[in-house]
Parts: C-alpha cells; sequence; structure tokens
C-alpha cells in the first residue's frame, strides 16, 4: 500500500513539472520561513524549522501552487540513573514537496496553507560511555545508534501578515515513516524575497 501511495505521489508531481509555468507564478517571489519547532517523538524535542516556498503556478480564488524545501534539526536530552547514561538524540530532515495556499476568508492578512513533502530522516545517539552501549547493542540485536529513513510529511498552518512583506508563521506537520511517527509544531517569521 505504501509502495502505491509513493507512485501516486511522484507521478503528481511529475505531471506538475511538466506541465506551463504561467508568467504570473514565474514572477512571484519566493518566501522564507524560519522559527523555533518541537517535535513530539516518544518525548519532546526542540529545535529549528527552515522551509523556503517558491510559487509555481497560479489558480483560482488567488490560490497558489509552491515547490517547498524543507530543513529541521532537533535535539533531545535525557540521562537514565538506572544504567549510570547521559544521552543526546538528535534528528535531521531534509524534505521537498508541493504546497498549496491562498487567503483565509475575507482578512487580507491571513493566509493558509497545505502541503505534502518526502524527504530522508537521520536521527542519533550519542553521549557520555553511549557508544560502548551501542556496540553492545549491535552485538546483540544487530541495532544502530543512527538511522536514516525516508519520510513522508503531509501538513499545514496560517501566516499572519504584520506588514507587506513579512508574516507570523504557525505550522503543525506530520513525520511519518518506518522508524518516525511524530508531530512537528512550528512557530516563526515569513519573509517575502525578491521583489
Amino acid at each position: 500500500m505504501r509502495s502505491l501511495t509513493m507512485k501516486c505521489l511522484f507521478l503528481g508531481l511529475a505531471v506538475l513539472l511538466m506541465a506551463p509555468t504561467p508568467a504570473a507564478a514565474q514572477s512571484t517571489p519566493g518566501t522564507l520561513g524560519a522559527g523555533v519547532s518541537f517535535l513530539s517523538d516518544d518525548g519532546t524535542a526542540t529545535g529549528v524549522t527552515v522551509d523556503y516556498a517558491k510559487p509555481f503556478r497560479s489558480l483560482g480564488n488567488n490560490r497558489t501552487l509552491s515547490w517547498v524545501g524543507d530543513f529541521s534539526w532537533h535535539r533531545k536530552s535525557f540521562d537514565d540513573d538506572l544504567f549510570d547514561v547521559d544521552a543526546n538524540a538528535t534528528l535531521l530532515s531534509f524534505m521537498g514537496g508541493v504546497r498549496i495556499g491562498g487567503p483565509l476568508g475575507q482578512n487580507e492578512n491571513l493566509r493558509w496553507h497545505g502541503q505534502g513533502l518526502v524527504g530522508i530522516v537521520r536521527s542519533s545517539v550519542g553521549g557520555d560511555d553511549i557508544d560502548e552501549l551501542c556496540d553492545l547493542a549491535d552485538e546483540l540485536t544487530d541495532a544502530d545508534c543512527s538511522e536514516t529513513s525516508f519520510v513522508f510529511s503531509p501538513g499545514g498552518g496560517i501566516d499572519y501578515s504584520f506588514n507587506e512583506r513579512t508574516a507570523f508563521r504557525a505550522q503543525l506537520a506530520l513525520l511519518l515513516g518506518d522508524d518516525i511517527s511524530a508531530v512537528r509544531i512550528w512557530f516563526g517569521i515569513a519573509r517575502q524575497l525578491g521583489q
């Protein structure tokens, strides 16, 4: 089922890539967003998220389709008195995909967006004496203290513009993969670049 979903997603992206881009969408500036984020996966990790969206197609009702690139870094520290271990879990994600967005109702300052991203997530654990535990876990269970896996991330958000080019952003996304199932919330600033 998962491979069929991925095939449909890649086929849809290929069709969008081959479609001609209207001149209005080509001249629309991209938007860079950055802020603090929280990842909930067996506890909460704190980090940063940065994304860049560039419109490629104008739709009716003042909506646009955009390409999106997304990067996030999260870290969580924990200590276990039972095993006398202090450790840090780090998660990096690199994703790309498509975003649709438009104005929210009659308020010109509010805009919504929904997106679907695919990419990779790199998770690792490190800290005092953790290397010895990783070696032991590897010998006993074929476990690894770092993994890279494929992830699919549907999500959406709201931007509140406080001037012509800058907005406050709140966004919620799910990170779904073989080795991860987490919710990411981030708050920050989105700024229109270019003209």
